[in-house]
């Protein structure tokens, strides 16, 4: 039998609909985003961010719901609250 894949297990899918994820706020200009990108420091309007940007993006240091944890902490855990991987994209090195 082969090994269950992620996208086997349940509530999984190859194609998902939208992503969560999270930004580092050290260094951000609030003002520009405040003007620019408004829906992104609004988190609590997730079907805004979810239009706008095909998902929820959060800062990282924002506690995560009822759990005891911060964005950064709650992704890179599972529902069992098992340690999963997540990856960073630093777009300052990633200008083309």
């Amino acid at each position: 039998m082969e090994p269950e894949t992620w996208s086997q297990k349940p509530g999984f899918s190859k194609k998902p609909g939208f992503l969560f994820s999270y930004w580092d706020t050290e260094d951000v200009n609030f003002q520009y985003l405040q003007t620019n990108a408004p829906k992104l420091l609004n988190t609590s309007d997730r079907s805004a961010q979810k239009a706008t940007y095909k998902g929820e993006i959060f800062p990282s240091e924002q506690p995560a719901g009822i759990y005891a944890m911060n964005s950064l902490e709650f992704f890179q855990r599972d529902r069992e609250k098992n340690p999963k991987g997540i990856i960073a994209i630093d777009l300052l090195r990633w200008e083309a």
